[in-house]
């Protein structure tokens, strides 16, 4: 079809194209015929009228570090918000009005100059945009503290598959008049409008961080241990299973080595942060550290990927107390495939990593292992089959373990009502 002349940069290159056919996840798209570059919400626009005029899919498309497939097309145009970068920090009212296009590290740099940040810290910080992490309602390391991206969105503009512009939020810290079309947006995946901007609240930025390793033994201390810790409201809390420590103390990246057991890390970065962590090491022990702890953190999923050459990440999350059971039952019940767990069990959220597929087409058998996992999971242990990565194309499959037909139902309708023609993301979160 090639690009049409409407107005908005746009290229139909097949080899810049076949960059779009990837995300983070271990699936692949189909080559787009072309790629959009709106830069600002009239644009936009232009884009979702021509799509609908032409029976077209539009696939948004942010920093491509989605893990289940989010942003991937199927023929179709792309979407890409790499251009919608508008930008007005409120110090005083300790928010921002940031276009979808601003990459999350890049973002705190500019907040930054006026002594704030935005806490939303996924381990994509560096890729990940604004309108990616509302897609998916991204959390992070530091969401124990801080919460997910929905409880820092304080408004947005978006574009509908119908091709209007709409403002769904307040300005005000407190507001009774909204019925927050906002909120169904962020998590909806592209499926009800594309962001254009978004009104995020931002916090000070913490003048520093003391961070404490924690070691124990055994499942039973450490559901104890994570208990504990709450009390002190870290502003993260994040752990390691031996299986992962051993991945990463054979990285040659690693920062040094560790005993390989249960390893908590707990993060403090109030004003009160020194006596929490003088608390802390009275009562359970453990080493001072700095970023060289975060550094060894961070690669936990890369080193078990090198390890055993291929991974399957699945971020369940639980609720806290039952975070011993729940990783008990993913090594009881991992059959044939070698599993490892690590993640915010802050907020409870778990990422199980099936590590050895056995035989070929790994990707497909993990999923059938994921979903016999996670679809007895959420029955038994309260799970929800993704605490921050979305659904996609990857979960689609485990959707209806936690989510039934009649909720389902509607949210088919309310695409509908958003994008009638089903041209936004189609396929993806709710399916077709």
């Amino acid at each position: 079809m090639g690009c049409p002349d409407i107005g908005v940069l746009c290229i139909d290159d097949e080899d810049l194209l076949s960059a779009y056919v990837h995300d983070a996840s271990p699936l692949e798209g189909e080559v787009p015929e072309g790629a959009f570059f709106p830069s600002t919400a009239e644009e936009v626009v232009k884009v979702v009228k021509w799509a609908n005029s032409e029976e077209i899919s539009l696939y948004p498309f942010g920093g491509g570090s989605s893990l289940v497939g989010s942003p991937l097309p199927f023929r179709g145009f792309i979407l890409d918000t790499s251009l919608l970068l508008d930008l007005k920090v409120y110090p005083d009212d300790r928010l921002v009005l940031a276009g979808s296009g601003w990459v999350l590290s890049d973002l705190n740099r500019e907040v930054g100059k006026h002594g704030l940040w935005f806490p939303v810290d996924p381990g994509s910080v560096d890729m990940a945009t604004v309108g990616g992490i509302i897609s998916t309602n991204a959390g992070g390391i530091r969401a124990v503290k801080y919460g997910v991206t929905a409880d820092n969105v304080r408004a947005l503009e978006f574009v509908t598959g119908r091709g209007e512009i709409i403002w769904s939020g307040a300005w005000a810290k407190k507001s009774s008049t909204w019925i927050r079309l906002h909120q169904l947006i962020v998590g909806s995946e592209g499926n009800f409008g594309i962001v254009t901007k978004a009104l995020l609240k931002l916090v000070p930025k913490p003048v520093r961080r003391t961070v404490l390793m924690i070691q124990v033994d055994n499942l039973e201390e450490l559901g104890v241990t994570i208990l504990e810790l709450l009390k002190f409201s870290p502003s993260a809390l994040e752990m390691m299973d031996p299986k992962t420590i051993s991945a990463v103390n054979s990285n040659p990246f690693a920062p040094f080595k560790m005993p390989e057991k249960f390893t908590l890390l707990v993060e403090f970065d109030d004003e009160e942060q020194d006596e929490k962590a003088n608390e802390v090491m009275k009562e359970f022990g453990g080493k001072r550290g700095g970023e060289e702890l975060w550094k060894y953190r961070k690669l936990a999923g890369p080193s078990l990927g090198l390890v055993k050459g291929s991974r399957s990440d699945w971020d369940v999350a639980v609720p806290i107390s039952l975070i011993p059971k729940a990783i008990e039952y993913v090594y009881e019940r991992s059959g044939d495939w070698e599993v490892a767990v690590f993640g915010h069990v802050g907020d409870g959220n778990l990422h199980v990593n099936l590590l050895h597929p056995p035989g070929d087409e790994w990707t497909k058998k993990a999923i059938e292992k994921a979903r016999e996992l996670v679809c007895d999971m959420s029955k038994e242990l309260k799970a929800t089959v993704s605490g921050e990565h979305g659904i996609g194309l990857l979960k689609l499959m485990l959707l209806s373990c936690e989510v039934n037909n009649d909720v389902i139902r509607y949210w088919k309708a309310l695409k509908s009502v958003f994008d009638p023609n089903y041209i936004l993301n189609p396929g993806k979160k709710i399916p077709l």
